[in-house]
C-alpha cells in the first residue's frame, strides 16, 4: 500500500509491557515525548533521562520523525508528491490484541 505523507495524522507509541498507547498528532506535536508509560511506568527510551539536553538517541529519532512529517506538509517549496510505501505483514502473535 502506498500513502501520501499528508495522510499521516499521528504517531502512536505503544508500551511493550502493558499495551497502553499514546497518540501524538503530527500537526499539533510540541516536541515532547513521554519517556515512560503513563500506565505501568515502564521506561520507553533507554538513556539517562535526568540529564537535560541529553535525550536517549531513540527518543531523539522519534521526535525528528514527527517533526519532519509535520514540517514536510503544505510547503510550497516541496513540489513533488511524497508517498510512503506501507509493507503488509502477517499479524504478530506476540502482540496483544489492540481492539482495532
Amino acid at each position: 500500500m502506498v500513502i501520501d505523507v499528508t495522510d499521516i495524522s499521528g504517531i502512536e507509541l505503544e508500551c511493550a509491557e502493558c499495551g497502553a498507547k499514546i497518540l501524538y498528532p503530527v500537526n499539533k506535536y510540541r516536541e515532547q515525548l513521554a519517556t515512560r508509560c503513563p500506565n505501568c511506568r515502564d521506561l520507553w527510551f533507554m538513556g539517562n533521562e535526568n540529564i537535560p539536553g541529553n535525550p536517549a538517541q531513540g527518543m531523539e529519532k522519534i521526535t525528528t520523525l514527527i517533526t519532519a512529517l509535520r514540517d514536510a506538509t503544505g510547503r510550497p517549496d516541496i513540489r513533488a508528491r511524497v508517498h510512503l510505501l506501507i509493507a503488509s505483514r502477517a499479524p504478530d502473535a506476540s502482540r496483544r490484541d489492540s481492539g482495532d
